[in-house]
């Protein structure tokens, strides 16, 4: 069975004149064998997947290094975080909706990397059937990225190139700060996750997209082991390949929440949906 996304805000679907998405919301797959990722090679200080170097430049490739406690390493990306708009009319948001595990400060990068942000729709109230919202979900990562690492960046698309400003051919609503295009770089592939974003010129204000992370599997283990989604219902959206909807083992977990839709027996429902990714500690 496949699901196809209806790209109309919720609430609003007397409005939606039988127009439907992409057709990108894959089913659940069983657990297959994990892609061996081997770790960092040791005894090497300064490159990305590395332990930082102790004297001189802690990472000289571009990465950053990372420190958590007593371990580091050099890294392309250093957590996630989400803001809710502080004009999204949400009663229930919080300040900071989902942190990052790597700091103590609420809502922030550790020091040295810089936010990448993107706006999408994270809902407002109940898991299902929630409003429209505001929020910016963030990155953490350096401006530039050393070649074969496991970490690309991120990017935007809209269903809807009529609900982009300038209606871009490739429904390209906010790019890669990597490509600054919609794309992957190098042999990253992207990862497609669901979420509605804000439209421009639309009846609904609001429609589905979609939130494509960049990630390479076959490179050793710098930042990120992987990432999936998950419905409230306990639906696995985009399962992680060889892990379904859960991380392996020893990761940190950093969890984006995000409004998204899905077919159900003729029926759109509604959700809070929840993104993982699962980060590798330092």
């Amino acid at each position: 069975m496949r699901w196809f996304g209806l790209v109309c805000a919720a609430g609003a679907l007397a409005a939606c004149d039988g127009v439907f998405g992409l057709d990108f919301v894959p089913t659940a797959e069983p657990d297959a064998p994990a892609m061996p990722r081997p770790d960092a090679p040791l005894g090497v200080c300064g490159l990305v997947g590395t332990g930082c170097c102790a004297s001189g430049s802690a990472c000289t490739d571009g990465s950053q290094c990372l420190t958590v406690g007593a371990g580091s390493r050099c890294v392309l990306l250093a957590g996630s975080f989400e803001v809710p708009s502080a004009t999204n009319g949400c009663a229930t948001a919080p300040a900071c909706e989902a942190d990052n595990p790597f700091v103590n400060t609420p809502c922030s990068c550790p020091s040295g990397f810089a936010k990448q942000d993107l706006v999408i729709d994270d809902g407002c109230g109940t898991d299902t059937a929630p409003a429209n919202s505001l929020a910016t979900i963030s990155t953490c990562a350096p401006a530039a990225a050393p070649a074969s690492t496991d970490w690309g960046g991120w990017y935007l698309l809209a269903d809807l190139v009529e609900c982009i400003p300038g209606n871009p051919a490739d429904h390209c609503m906010t790019p890669n700060p990597v490509t600054h295009a919609c794309s992957c770089p190098g042999s990253t592939q992207a990862v497609n996750l669901r979420t509605f974003v804000p439209g421009t010129g639309c009846a609904n204000g609001y429609l589905g997209g979609t939130l494509a992370m960049c990630l390479d599997t076959s490179v050793a283990v710098a930042s990120i082991r992987g990432v999936f989604e998950s419905d409230p219902d306990g639906a696995c959206r985009v399962p992680l390949p060889g892990f379904g909807c859960r991380c392996p083992a020893g990761s940190v977990e950093s969890k984006l929440r995000v409004q998204t839709d899905r077919v159900v027996n003729s029926t759109t429902l509604f959700f809070r949906s929840t993104i993982t990714v699962c980060l590798a500690p330092p």
